[in-house]
């Protein structure tokens, strides 16, 4: 206590309880600060977060405040017991400090609420964020895959497409729509409605084609698919793109249209000496063999939806194989 403040307490006997007042008064002020901060509302906390002010952390640092303020208090005490202090201006006191020590209390339990309310909020937020996340996933893949649909009659006018035998067309390119977009899309979408578009646009793209009246004999096509590829090279070659060769680990799962084609092109691929007569044929027995039974005669939609359902099946299982590692 300074010289002067201690000359004052000497002539006036009140000072040192109003001294001990004033520091009090400190301290509920303090707490009224805190206590007016805890009663923002949810709202009005949102945007105090917003404009990057960290009321939790403020609150805190209050409360270490009123802490060291007590603590003065208590020290003031002490020391003061040197000047006379009336019993009733101490009981005041005390009964004060209690009163205030409840509200912090109170405030305390407020913001503990508060804070699980906005824990709530929170995760409602990140899982609303969630749903909006995979919706616009699902919308850009959506809108990839039909893309893709709209596309196939400029593909099979590509260069890589246009001077392939039309079955290996369809065969090759349905296998990629699978592979890609409209494929996972199916799988997501848990629909099977894109394939029937995808037949359509194969349809109309291929509508020039001749198929006779009876219908199309696939041994008859596969053997004029074989013949209309002249170099053996490039037999071997659609064969092995269509897996032939391959390990098990890396080949696609066996299909009965994508094995016949396969075989059919390896076959006819074989020198004169070793080359049979008919590949589409024998190609045809061999899958019987090993897959089962294969129609030996469609009409040029049916056999377009059959290689189409296909690829897009034998795809679906390799995609939810891989989900699952």
């Amino acid at each position: 206590m300074s010289e002067s403040l201690r000359s004052l307490a000497e002539r006036m006997p009140s000072v040192p309880d109003r001294a001990l007042f004033e520091l009090v008064n400190g301290i509920i002020v303090g707490r009224a600060l805190t206590q007016h901060r805890a009663d923002l509302t949810g709202i009005g906390m949102l945007v105090s977060r917003a404009l990057g002010d960290d009321r939790q952390r403020e609150l805190l640092t209050l409360q270490q405040l009123l802490q060291g303020q007590a603590t003065t208090a208590s020290w003031l005490n002490e020391v003061s017991s040197q000047v006379t202090l009336s019993h009733l201006a101490i009981t005041r006191v005390a009964e004060c400090l209690a009163s205030q020590q409840q509200r912090v209390k109170v405030i305390e339990g407020a913001v503990s609420s508060i804070r699980d309310d906005l824990q709530l909020v929170y995760d409602a937020c990140n899982a609303r964020m969630d749903e909006i996340d995979d919706w616009c996933r699902n919308t850009d893949l959506r809108l990839a895959a039909n893309d893709e649909v709209d596309a196939i009659g400029y593909v099979l006018e590509s260069p890589q497409y246009r001077n392939m035998p039309w079955p290996y067309q369809v065969l090759f390119l349905a296998r990629q729509l699978a592979s890609g977009p409209a494929g996972e899309w199916e799988i997501r979408s848990d629909s099977t409605h894109l394939r029937s578009l995808i037949v359509k646009r194969f349809v109309d793209s291929l509508s020039n084609v001749v198929v006779p009246r009876g219908g199309l004999v696939l041994s008859f096509a596969l053997d004029e698919s074989c013949e209309s590829v002249q170099a053996e090279e490039d037999r071997w070659l659609i064969a092995e793109l269509l897996d032939a060769g391959l390990s098990p680990e890396l080949a696609l799962p066996s299909a009965p249209y994508g094995s016949l084609a396969s075989t059919a092109m390896e076959l006819s691929s074989l020198p004169e000496g070793g080359r049979p007569l008919s590949p589409g044929r024998t190609a045809l027995a061999l899958t019987r063999r090993r897959l089962g039974w294969i129609d030996g005669s469609y009409s040029r939609q049916e056999l377009i939806e059959s290689i189409v359902g296909e690829q897009f099946d034998t795809a679906r299982a390799v995609w939810l194989n891989v989900a699952t590692l």
